[in-house]
Parts: structure tokens; C-alpha cells; sequence
């Protein structure tokens, strides 16, 4: 189990999502959440319902009704900025990219948004990056770049070149690590 978590985009908050990625005997099945390892509720949907601001005092976890001693570890939201959001993970493994110990906590963290930059290549093309105003440390070498093709999506690294002409739609993401 892992709980994830969301930007919003009223205010400086977060919502979350408990996940698994085991395919689940019961369906639907129920989602009991917690808060600092207290009983908080239980619902059939994956969503923690309320907004969460940044308190790195209160920390969440899930679970899945019947195997409530299987919690996923718990996050805690440090800070939410109009272009950044931090979480910390209580244990390492979510932070794998960083080697710490699986039982050490680990901070990520993601951008609120990203945009697309245009700026001139030569007098035929532009260059086009994937970009953020948040300062990504751990992620930056995670930007991706799409294009939509009539065929699918067609995957760049973080920049393309393209023709002045194009008239196709490229959009950004940051890859789950």
C-alpha cells in the first residue's frame, strides 16, 4: 500500500489517495484511514475525502478493511506552495532513488505544475523543455516530454526540437520514480 498525494488547486493544499498494487479479492473493497495512527475513517473510495494542508505534525496512513495490520507507511505533508508540494515518507522504500535504509524516512519533492517552454533553435525550428518554477532537486532528471501523434503519445527526454510549421500538441509530466 502506498497513499499518494495530490495538489489541489484552491489554496495551498493536498488531497490523498491510497493505493495498492495488488489486485484486490474483495471489490469493492474498503479503505480505513488514519491519522497520526489514530482511526480517522472508512469508506469504500481510495480518496481521502478532506483537504490536507502542510503540518509536518500530522501524519496519514491507509489500510485495507481486514488486513489493517498492513498499513502503508505514513506521509506527512511538509510544505504546499503555489508551484511546489513536499511529503515526507516515513519509511525510505517510497524514496528508493535515494538508497536509504527502508525503515529511515525520506522528503520528496513534486511540482504543482509544469509547462511546456518555447525558445528559438535556428531560423527553421524551436527547442521545446519541460519545465517547472519549483526547484527539483531529487526529480529533475524525471521530466518527461509527449508529443500526441495520431498514433499515440511518442515519448522525448526533457527537450525537443520541432519545426516552426508543427501544429502538433506536446504536453509535460515528472515520472513516478
Amino acid at each position: 500500500l502506498q497513499v499518494k498525494v495530490f495538489p489541489v488547486t484552491e489554496g495551498q493544499k493536498v488531497t490523498l489517495m491510497c493505493t495498492t498494487s495488488c489486485p484486490l479479492t474483495e471489490s469493492p473493497a474498503a479503505f480505513i484511514w488514519y491519522r497520526n495512527r489514530e482511526f480517522l475513517y472508512e469508506d469504500w473510495s481510495p480518496w481521502y475525502q478532506e483537504l490536507v494542508s502542510s503540518d509536518q505534525a500530522v501524519r496519514y496512513s491507509c489500510a485495507i478493511k481486514g488486513y489493517e495490520d498492513l498499513r502503508a507507511p505514513e506521509v506527512s505533508v511538509d510544505s504546499v506552495t503555489w508551484s511546489c508540494f513536499s511529503v515526507t515518507y516515513a519509511e525510505g522504500r517510497m524514496c528508493s532513488y535515494k538508497q536509504t535504509p527502508d525503515k529511515q524516512s525520506c522528503s520528496i519533492t513534486f511540482p504543482t505544475e509544469l509547462q511546456v517552454e518555447r525558445t528559438e533553435a535556428n531560423k527553421d525550428h524551436f527547442r521545446l523543455t519541460c519545465n517547472s518554477n519549483c526547484s527539483l532537486t531529487d526529480l529533475q532528471p524525471s521530466f518527461q516530454l509527449y508529443k500526441n501523434t495520431h498514433r499515440g503519445l511518442q515519448k522525448f527526454d526533457q527537450k525537443a526540437l520541432v519545426t516552426r510549421t508543427s501544429s502538433e500538441s506536446f504536453f509535460c509530466s515528472v515520472m513516478d520514480l
